[in-house]
């Protein structure tokens, strides 16, 4: 994912089937991802438009140490209630729509949604016990990720918590 029209999110997680497909909470239950100029969590703003260039030991642009950043923002900033809850799913969307002009956002098509296909891709789910796993299939439990890539969220969650972004 990327492009200048990238947005993030983060979803808790209502089940993980025998076949390892996931499930949201109906309603959606949008985790945090923002903060706000107070230093604190916001649940005003659901989606975080761009990922900081720097996160606590990680810098750069790429697009899998953009991830690394997003998973540990969304790691830190929704610990507590992920402790108690069946997992948290990391979004990225580019935003696209199908339909071109200024009036996209207004247009209600009946069975027909705003986001081209494919423009959206679940890349991350953290489990209750702060594993990280990969998303395949764009809804189905991958693999764990390596411990190289765990051992960065986890130095980066630890500066966000006590030095703060």
């Amino acid at each position: 994912m990327g492009g200048t029209n990238e947005r993030w999110d983060c979803l808790f997680v209502d089940r993980i089937d025998k076949e390892g497909k996931i499930f949201l909470r109906k309603p959606q239950e949008f985790g945090y991802i923002y903060i706000d100029v107070n230093g604190k969590p916001s649940s005003e703003f659901k989606v975080r438009k761009s990922i900081p260039k720097s996160v606590g030991n990680i810098t750069g642009e790429s697009n899998e140490k953009k991830i690394l950043k997003a998973i540990a923002i969304m790691t830190t900033l929704n610990k507590n209630k992920l402790l108690s809850s069946s997992g948290l799913i990391l979004r990225a969307f580019k935003g696209e729509t199908p339909f071109p002009g200024l009036q996209t956002a207004k247009q209600e098509v009946l069975g027909q949604g705003l986001r081209i296909q494919g423009s959206t891709g679940w890349i991350a789910y953290i489990s209750p016990d702060i594993k990280y796993y990969s998303v395949v299939n764009n809804r189905y439990l991958g693999e764990e990720l390596s411990n190289e890539q765990t051992g960065i969220i986890s130095e980066c969650v630890n500066v966000i918590e006590t030095k703060g972004f």
